[in-house]
């Protein structure tokens, strides 16, 4: 889950140092981005088999854009912290919803091209190391 586990270190912060959360509210946008990435997993292999591989990916990629926007956008709105930590909220959802399925495609593909498990070990690998 590369990336993944980045955007959840950093979303509680965001919300508490940047929107001016408290600790309730910055605790739960970590929760809802991985529940959602949970629960959109569990869908995952019936939305990628009606859309295909990579009409998923290509949704996956404007929802979690989306979301990360919002999130953006929390930061900078002119309004009372709960609207913002709203938009926070939102987005996180949205961007737990959209990289949920990314990882699994990516892997998934990279066992049916190369044929082999060290392509595939050393991809894993090396996007573990980024996290």
């Amino acid at each position: 889950m590369p990336g993944q586990a980045v955007n959840a270190d950093w979303a509680g912060v965001h919300a508490i140092r940047v929107l001016g959360a408290d600790a309730a509210p910055g605790s739960l946008v970590y929760a809802v981005f991985f529940a959602t990435m949970m629960g959109v997993r569990f869908l995952g292999d019936t939305l990628r088999s009606r859309l295909g591989a990579t009409r998923t990916m290509r949704l996956a990629g404007g929802v979690a854009s989306l979301g990360f926007g919002l999130v953006l956008l929390a930061g900078v709105l002119n309004a009372p912290i709960g609207t913002r930590v709203g938009s926070d909220i939102a987005g996180w959802f949205l961007a737990g919803a959209g990289m949920a399925l990314v990882w699994p495609i990516v892997v998934s593909t990279i066992a049916v091209l190369s044929g082999t498990e060290r392509t595939l070990s050393s991809v894993t690998a090396i996007g573990y190391g980024g996290d």
